[in-house]
């Protein structure tokens, strides 16, 4: 039996063309683009920290479809990168007086 081995090469190019200095790219192509990349990344994380604070000033109000009982939460940022999942705490709860006097301990 016969056997043909193939070998291929790549390069990453981070720092712009090949070694010759050529390249569609010139002299700090790749590394230029990462510094495009990073500086959008930034410019996304400004704009949702400004929404964070926006929303985080806002009542968000909830209520039952019958409306006898309403829940206001507020938003709370995420605090951690690793953990990236907003928070909400319930800062009022409002149930109607009449209706909260009438219903049985199962439904509450």
């Amino acid at each position: 039996p016969s056997y043909t081995v193939k070998t291929s090469s790549t390069s990453l190019n981070l720092f712009g063309g090949k070694k010759d200095g050529g390249g569609e790219k010139g002299g700090m192509g790749g590394m230029m683009d990462q510094l495009a990349m990073f500086k959008k990344a930034q410019e996304i994380a400004k704009k949702k920290q400004e929404l964070d604070v926006e929303i985080a000033k806002m009542d968000i109000i909830g209520s039952a479809a019958d409306g006898n009982v309403k829940v206001t939460v507020q938003y709370v940022p995420a605090q951690l990168p690793v953990n990236p999942s907003p928070g909400y705490d319930a800062t009022k709860i409002d149930i109607d007086a009449d209706y909260f006097e009438g219903a049985s301990e199962r439904i509450l």
